[in-house]
């Protein structure tokens, strides 16, 4: 069975013959080995699908993520974005806006305009074709975006955002809705240039960053808004979650996501609650688990949690976020074969 048949059966609640695995973006780690930036990617010739293909073939999991470049939206709002230091990440340094009202100065058609006028904006785009077009059906090609929660935070700098997040909370509710609406934009782009599915970071919507209320009143709603739009597509909405995640669990029940994707969490009582709803995917910690455990380590770190999944579907192994740029690729592979060895 090709990866791509089993990352959708573990996402519909059905039985698979092994565990499917995945890999969460993992562009900062492919930069930091091949020794170029996200710009030499976007200025490749194929758009740097060659440097994609190669670490994740060396990784042999069931999916391929196309290059996260939300970020070039901050651009075209007149903030400052850096992605052309070898080996680092795609980084906003400077935020458009200082106050959350200012966002009526803005048009999503607008920022959808000057994205399509962005040679690199287009080679990101491209390149998730050159990845759809090389694999086929064989992996599961994933579009990455931030999502609308966080996005809005980064409009404004996160701690500003969440400063402000109360002073005024029809200014607040007005930057979610645009940030939600030029994510659901974006994810159509993805989706028409090949990608089979759409997955959003969304760390702001945190544990560690907000409260349940908080998350409930004024995240909840953008996500539920996103799966919305792409259900009616009948496009799978998958969200990443850093940090402290149990608290969102039953909050993100009949929100119409596929699976929500976790770091370290109680994954018996996680996979229970969602049972039937949406998927789990992680829960390996980028760092404490796949960094600086040995391969044989991390294997049976990962044949605990194949375990305690089983293979009746509803479970992802995957990286509890982004991948670190120094987890041995060793590590990595102790990972898919402890997932090839649940059988």
């Amino acid at each position: 069975m090709k990866g791509k048949e089993l990352f959708l059966k573990a996402l519909n609640f059905e039985a698979t013959p092994r565990l499917p695995v995945g890999i969460l973006d993992g562009f900062t780690w492919i930069v930091k080995r091949d020794k170029i930036s996200y710009k030499d990617l976007l200025n490749a010739k194929d758009f740097g699908a060659s440097h994609v293909i190669k670490a994740y073939d060396d990784f042999g999991v069931d999916n391929v993520c196309g290059i996260n470049i939300s970020n070039f939206f901050i651009k075209y709002m007149g903030g400052e974005v850096c992605y052309d230091k070898i080996g680092e990440n795609f980084e906003v340094t400077k935020a458009p806006l200082k106050t959350l009202g200012e966002i009526t100065n803005y048009s999503v058609d607008e920022l959808i305009e000057k994205a399509l006028a962005d040679k690199e904006f287009i080679a990101g785009l491209k390149q998730v074709t050159a990845l759809k077009e090389h694999y086929g059906d064989e992996r599961l090609v994933i579009g990455i975006s931030w999502g609308p929660f966080t996005f809005a935070g980064m409009m404004v700098g996160i701690q500003n955002f969440l400063a402000q997040v109360f002073d005024d909370e029809d200014d607040t509710q007005q930057i979610i809705e645009f940030a939600t609406e030029l994510i659901g934009r974006f994810a159509q782009l993805l989706i028409e240039y090949g990608a089979d599915v759409f997955m959003v970071g969304d760390p702001v919507a945190s544990g560690d960053m907000i409260s349940p209320s908080m998350f409930e009143e004024f995240a909840l709603p953008s996500i539920e808004a996103i799966a919305e739009q792409l259900n009616k597509l009948g496009i799978k909405y998958l969200v990443h979650i850093c940090g402290s995640t149990i608290s969102r669990v039953e909050p993100l029940l009949n929100s119409g996501i596929a699976a929500l994707s976790v770091d370290t969490i109680d994954l018996e009582k996680a996979l229970s609650l969602a049972r039937g709803n949406y998927a789990i995917c992680g829960d390996l910690n980028p760092y404490e688990v796949l960094q600086i455990k040995t391969a044989d380590e991390v294997y049976a770190h990962c044949c605990n949690r194949a375990n305690i999944a089983g293979l009746s579907g509803g479970f992802i192994m995957m990286p509890g976020c982004d991948l670190a740029p120094n987890i041995p690729l060793e590590n990595l592979k102790a990972m898919v074969k402890a997932a090839h060895d649940t059988i």
